[in-house]
């Protein structure tokens, strides 16, 4: 599945976004039954969601749907309208395991194809059980962080610094890296704070998120710019890699580059900094 830097939200009652998504330039598009939706609306928007899945070409970006959370009575609903439409993924909100499962025996019941699965963690529960994600009969390949609901539950206010979240961050980071999985993190939720907005997706790319969830499409083009490897980035990666082959050529595995030996680890850094780049390397 390719690299999801950036994943935009998208209102399922609203056409005109929808049928522009694929333009905007993000990795992924989520088209959003729930938080964007009123409760009048979720019919209408069921509709234009699966009109839009079944008739648009997704030629630049994934395309998945965020159902409704299994507390509501619209999920089952949407399972049955949105599968057979056959989106590229699904997104479940407020997910623990045990929500997991109960989508399975619900898609199991009623013969429904599930697509890879991106599980919305957005509670304590959630994190805490992050452990149990790994063995649900799940085709996982994302976990998504939802901060305010998380922040909510812990009783206190989002901040700028992400200071409540850090427990949550690094915890989904490191499962999700273990099991293979890509970890996005919260959206940035002042959509005209743009140095803001930068300072939040250059903290969720130290931490190690692979990506970062978006509520505008001005949003995106941030979240590229950041994730988009430096040119000294690049120009190490390079550097790097070609030493590599030297080595290689010369029956050498071991070999240095500013004074540090070079190991797998440090060969795979350069080789993802390339791939990003739209490089690559053998080595």
């Amino acid at each position: 599945m390719r690299t999801l830097r950036s994943l935009l939200f998208m209102p399922g009652n609203n056409p005109g976004m929808l049928i522009s998504g694929d333009v905007l330039g993000a990795d992924a598009l989520i088209f959003d039954l729930e938080d964007a939706v009123s409760l009048d609306e979720k019919d209408a928007a069921r509709a234009l969601v699966v009109e839009a899945l079944s008739t648009l070409e997704r030629r630049h970006c994934l395309v998945s749907v965020r159902i409704n959370p299994l507390d509501s009575p619209f999920w089952q609903d949407d399972l049955l309208a949105v599968l057979p439409a056959a989106p590229d993924a699904l997104v479940v909100p407020k997910a623990t395991p045990e929500a997991l499962r109960e989508v399975i025996i619900f898609c199991d019941e009623k013969k429904l194809t599930l697509p890879t699965i991106w599980p919305l963690l957005e509670s304590p529960l959630a994190i805490v059980s992050l452990p149990q994600f790994s063995i649900i009969d799940l085709d996982i390949s994302a976990l998504l962080l939802g901060g305010e609901d998380y922040a909510a539950a812990l009783g206190v206010a989002r901040t700028s610094d992400s200071l409540e979240l850090l427990y949550a961050r690094t915890a989904l980071v490191t499962h999700a890296k273990a099991n293979g999985w890509q970890a996005i993190d919260t959206p940035f939720t002042d959509t005209t704070d743009i140095e803001g907005l930068t300072s939040h997706v250059e903290s969720s790319k130290t931490i190690g998120f692979d990506g970062v969830l978006a509520i505008h499409p001005a949003q995106v083009d941030v979240i590229r710019a950041v994730y988009l490897p430096s040119e000294e980035e690049r120009l190490w990666a390079e550097a790097v890699l070609k030493l590599a082959e030297e080595a290689k050529a010369a029956g050498s595995g071991v070999f240095s580059y500013g004074g540090k030996m070079v190991d797998r680890p440090i060969l795979l850094r350069a080789e993802k900094i390339m791939e990003a780049v739209g490089g690559g390397s053998d080595a």
